[in-house]
């Protein structure tokens, strides 16, 4: 299925041209990029990561990886400078940053960049890529800081609206917008948004953690890795456990209400539906609490095999 997918795309880039190509990537791909990278580390075949590079959208990856160079430094250089040194992603952001991280973040639909995020962090545990490496350390610091909400969730109505619109859009919610079926009052913090944070943060997670053990970034490694911990627990208790209707299989929530006079049963969507409903939120809710496990308990890996290209060679 891999190489038929691979084969089928070559050849839609080939006969419809690059441009055609990138605009098929502003649409809800999936996450093909992260599929072939974990190929890749799982076959040690260095040909899969062609593959994932050709469902990378870089018009959103580049300059989240340009934001992390630009950490802390106002415009030159900062934390992704060299493959040792992990960005820190509990320290502010300087203007420059946040403004280029905000060029590829404003207006997007939120859970198709997300699966562009997740392909770059595994691209580089695949490789060791500083590129990859630095656009998900840009993303995952842009998110905390100008679009999610204090559960962990973030998102409305889909997307990430504009910086700091959280809270706009919380008090345009509670304020004018109230109401039961109101369904903008109910469109906060998307379940697939969370969930693929989620599993963002435990790609991370292993970095963080590896690069805790070296000096002289242990520090701020482990500081991360704490920031990155906390941020896992209150999205699990807030943007998972909080999802499901009673042991009802099947009744889950799309979005996590967060505005005015709202439930969960209120809004366009409500709970789903076993019999009616095919959500992508339905998926990802059975991947979440099939997941409810997954990260509870870390252990220091072994030294990782060679980079799928020296398998290769």
């Amino acid at each position: 299925m891999a190489e038929y997918v691979f084969a089928r795309a070559v050849a839609s880039r080939a006969a419809h041209g690059e441009a055609h190509w990138a605009e098929g990537l502003n649409y809800e791909v999936g996450a093909l990029s992260e599929l072939y990278a974990a190929l890749a580390r799982a076959t040690r075949n260095a040909s899969w990561l062609t593959a994932a590079a050709l469902f990378d959208r870089r018009c959103f990856t580049g300059p989240l990886a340009l934001a992390a160079t630009l950490h802390g430094t106002g415009g030159g250089g900062g934390g992704g400078g060299g493959e040792a040194v992990v960005p820190a992603l509990d320290e502010p952001q300087s203007e420059a940053e946040a403004a280029v991280a905000d060029s590829a973040f404003e207006g997007m639909h939120a859970n198709a960049q997300l699966a562009y995020v997740l392909g770059a962090a595994e691209m580089y545990l695949a490789t060791g890529e500083v590129r990859a490496r630095d656009a998900a350390v840009g993303f995952w610091r842009q998110l905390q800081r100008a679009y999610a909400y204090l559960t962990g969730g973030s998102s409305f109505q889909e997307e990430w609206r504009s910086p700091g619109g959280a809270s706009e859009s919380m008090v345009e919610s509670s304020l004018r917008l109230r109401g039961p079926r109101n369904w903008q009052a109910h469109d906060h913090a998307e379940s697939c948004v969370t969930h693929n944070a989620m599993l963002l943060s435990t790609k991370m997670m292993r970095w963080h953690a590896a690069a805790s053990r070296g000096v002289p970034v242990a520090a701020t490694a482990l500081r991360s890795l704490a920031a990155l911990c906390d941020w896992y627990e209150t999205a699990l208790h807030n943007g998972v456990l909080g999802t499901q209707r009673g042991s009802q299989p099947g009744a889950v929530l799309y979005m996590m209400p967060l505005g005015g006079g709202v439930s969960k049963r209120g809004g366009a969507k409500g709970w789903s539906n076993t019999e009616h409903h095919f959500w992508c939120c339905m998926g990802s809710a059975a991947e979440a609490f099939g997941r409810l496990h997954h990260a509870v308990w870390w252990a220091s890996p072994p030294p990782p095999p060679p980079p799928p290209a020296a398998a290769a060679a």
